[in-house]
């Protein structure tokens, strides 16, 4: 161990003390700076309720009013009941059987008048001395209620928002349904004879066969323990917004000007725990019909999921605060919007951008030093004076491998203590902790200084990564400057990839995907640096961190037998 140490060291100063070294770090430390303090990472815009008024009665009475133009109690607790008519849509479950009042019941009901229709034109085809029974009797009453039965639920259907219905029909279902009651609604309205519409109607049969009640109806339903935890949600703001409003009354005989700042928080509460409920019932309830159908642009009435792990973690936030007894959000500003804490840039903001930008140029010095001490060292043989040594070749490479931790591991230090202080010269920090997300699923606040430290660690793992990669190239091959582009040219295909391909599972596969440790905890400031990471946000946080060491170690044995051989 000694003697790895000693290797370690001797190349440590060989490539930190160097002058080049140091010009090129300071030259960076420069740029840094003057980056962070000219660039200004965007705020929050600031959250708050549309209100109207110059006193706290006033804002609270046109509250409790109907005025459009401004956030009121009814438009707000409309949204509650809006969740929770979905939830209760959800749990009555099409089917032949249900209720003659239900909607799946009411089209079969539509369609048996239409099959019966149907085959008052159809059988005179066999028997032809026969005429449909609506000349006969001189009566059509029959086509004229299914028609008018028919346009009445697709125009009842259309008006439908998402999830207030239990049928689901395709884009292209819906609208050849509507096609067949258009046109049975436009026959009835010509004011045509009966022989005219009998003989219409024998011209086009083919809407017959166009009426069929769509096969998704009865493909999809929703757990009723998801309901019962969906439900639980609503009842949870309607009993924070139940004490917001009692609160509000304690106001309204204050008149000094913090009283109405006080109310404006307030009804700022009042107003995210309506619409996050609302958010939280009909996102997860997209979820699983998106996990049910895939693509749900191909129904109608619905819009595809976009970015499902970001959606999952506003599902967690809104929950968070959601199922919080005592947590209101104004209190909880700061912690909840990590990446631009409430409505200012912090310095954690500042500190976490520029690490960002310093653990790209980091990894790009890893590379830099895997080829130094493996391929240079090689080729003017250094590598063989320090073998002649009396030391083995798995002491040489642990040491030099050692030395490239080491060095790596010293300049982004440097570079967090130097961007963490000089954000915090220029930037306000935050009082509280910030909200994560682990593992998009269970939501927790911590320090804002353990992700910065976190953000150390992903991206020296990074830095690991990658220089093993290198050395790898550098023992297969002893055209080392050829390798050493080959390596950076792989690195920037991988950010590219990381950038474009960010999210999708396939690119899960790739351990470079490790950029930020950050990422699998809810990280958003990922989003204001260079790189970003799926992080096998797809898969499990444990799992995912398992992959990575066992690549990199596989990588690292292997290797080594490389360069004993070599």
């Amino acid at each position: 161990m000694k003697k790895i140490f000693q290797i370690a060291g001797y190349d440590f100063r060989r490539i930190m003390l160097n002058p080049i070294t140091l010009v090129i770090v300071a030259t960076l430390m420069a740029g840094c700076l003057i980056l962070g303090s000219l660039y200004q990472i965007p705020a929050t815009p600031v959250y708050s309720a549309t209100t109207l008024g110059e006193s706290p009665a006033e804002i609270i009475a046109n509250f409790s009013g109907n005025n459009p133009e401004i956030d009121t109690k009814a438009s707000l607790d409309n949204l509650l009941t809006k969740a929770e008519n979905s939830l209760n849509v959800m749990k009555t479950q099409p089917s032949e059987n249900a209720p003659a009042e239900s909607e799946y019941a009411r089209l079969l009901q539509i369609k048996s008048q239409f099959d019966a229709i149907e085959d008052e034109f159809r059988f005179p085809t066999t028997f032809q001395n026969r005429k449909p029974k609506y000349i006969e009797e001189n009566d059509i009453s029959e086509i004229i209620f299914a028609a008018n039965e028919l346009r009445d639920f697709v125009q009842k259907y259309e008006k439908k928002d998402e999830f207030e219905s239990t049928l689901f029909f395709t884009k292209q279902n819906f609208t050849t349904l509507k096609t067949v009651s258009s046109y049975f609604s436009n026959l009835i309205n010509q004011n045509l004879s009966i022989a005219q519409v009998v003989d219409d109607i024998y011209g086009h049969l083919d809407m017959f066969e166009k009426f069929e009640p769509t096969a998704l109806t009865t493909t999809w339903w929703v757990d009723d323990e998801k309901l019962s935890t969906l439900q639980t949600i609503v009842e949870n703001a309607k009993e924070k917004v139940g004490k917001i409003f009692q609160e509000l009354s304690i106001y309204s005989s204050i008149t000094n000007a913090s009283s109405v700042d006080k109310v404006t928080s307030l009804l700022t509460n009042y107003k995210l725990m309506c619409e996050s409920a609302n958010f939280v019932v009909k996102s997860e309830l997209k979820l699983l019909l998106s996990a049910h159908f895939g693509d749900l642009d191909k129904l109608f009435g619905y819009t595809n999921v976009s970015y499902k792990e970001d959606l999952r973690q506003d599902i967690s936030k809104a929950k968070f605060f959601l199922q919080d007894e005592n947590l209101y959000f104004t209190e909880f500003q700061e912690p909840l919007n990590f990446n631009k804490a409430a409505n200012t840039t912090t310095a954690y903001d500042n500190a976490y951008f520029l690490l960002s930008i310093i653990g790209f140029l980091t990894i790009v010095f890893g590379i830099f030093c895997a080829y130094k001490l493996f391929g240079r060292d090689r080729r003017n043989g250094k590598m063989d004076l320090i073998l002649s040594q009396n030391v083995t070749y798995g002491q040489v490479f642990a040491g030099k491998f050692t030395a490239i931790v080491l060095c790596t591991t010293s300049v982004l230090a440097v570079f967090m203590l130097l961007s963490l202080l000089w954000s915090v010269l220029f930037y306000p920090t935050v009082t509280a902790g910030i909200l994560a997300i682990f593992n998009l699923t269970t939501p927790y606040v911590v320090h804002p200084i353990l992700f910065l430290l976190l953000k150390f660690v992903g991206i020296e793992m990074q830095v690991v990564f990658w220089a093993v990669g290198t050395i790898f190239l550098m023992n297969i091959s002893r055209k080392f400057e050829l390798t050493f582009a080959i390596s950076l040219l792989i690195f920037a295909i991988s950010v590219i990839c990381n950038i474009f391909l960010n999210g999708f599972l396939v690119y899960c596969l790739f351990p470079f995907v490790h950029v930020d440790l950050t990422a699998f905890l809810g990280g958003g400031s990922m989003g204001a640096g260079f790189l970003q990471t799926a992080l096998y946000s797809n898969g499990n946080f444990f799992i995912s961190l398992a992959y990575y060491f066992v690549v990199v170690v596989l990588l690292y044995n292997f290797t080594n037998q490389l360069f004993r051989k070599n």
